[in-house]
């Protein structure tokens, strides 16, 4: 990671978990290995959503959150966000707050649903298993193994969040747009108002407010 070891000598390898990155190595190829069975419960988080056309804005945009297991994929008008290494407990945790994501979302509101979920993710008290099995009749199982009390979080950290919101936000809004004011204690939202309903939000390439 350094090419001066005066600074240390950790690896990029060293920073990676292989077990999960296994998991989603095994998924990916599934057109290619054609497991006989793939339980349920292998499968991740999953939103297909319809975005907003922004004017003077490139219709693809691509969102990689590495540590936080969460992917996000926009061409045109459809947008695709994914946590890949959670037995859909994010999305489920995600749905008791917002209930109500309505259609046409803007650029701002597709990285936060990723943002959020992600962070959902690497709160996870108890990870759910994952293993490749083969039978004796050569039958290939995707499985997982479930933590038993069900769906289970750590104490919330909000600045994990709020750091989050601006990695992804900076990117598409510049970083001095007033739109990412409040957004580092990650209690700002673009989702919902005050009274919890989804919210149209309102976004050009030059947007100077929420």
């Amino acid at each position: 990671m350094h090419l001066d070891h005066r600074k240390g000598s950790e690896s990029i390898g060293s920073m990676h978990d292989y077990q999960q990155l296994h998991h989603m190595h095994c998924l990916s190829r599934i057109f290619h290995t054609n497991p006989d069975i793939i339980h349920q419960e292998t499968l991740g988080s999953f939103f297909p959503l319809h975005a907003r056309a922004i004017p003077n804005m490139e219709n693809f945009d691509f969102l990689d959150l590495t540590n936080a297991g969460a992917i996000l994929l926009r061409i045109e008008d459809t947008c695709l966000i994914s946590v890949l290494n959670d037995s859909c407990a994010s999305a489920t945790k995600f749905l008791e707050v917002h209930q109500d994501i309505g259609r046409n979302l803007s650029p701002v509101q597709l990285r936060e649903i990723a943002a959020r979920l992600g962070f959902l993710n690497i709160h996870i008290k108890l990870r759910p298993e994952y293993y490749s099995k083969f039978t004796k009749g050569q039958k290939y199982e995707l499985t997982a193994k479930l933590p038993t009390p069900g769906i289970l979080l750590n104490e919330l950290d909000y600045s994990i969040l709020g750091k989050m919101m601006l990695d992804v936000l900076k990117p598409i809004v510049g970083p001095n747009n007033e739109i990412l004011a409040g957004v580092e204690t990650g209690r700002a939202t673009f989702l919902s108002d005050e009274s919890g309903a989804f919210k149209e939000h309102e976004f050009t390439v030059n947007s100077r407010a929420v």
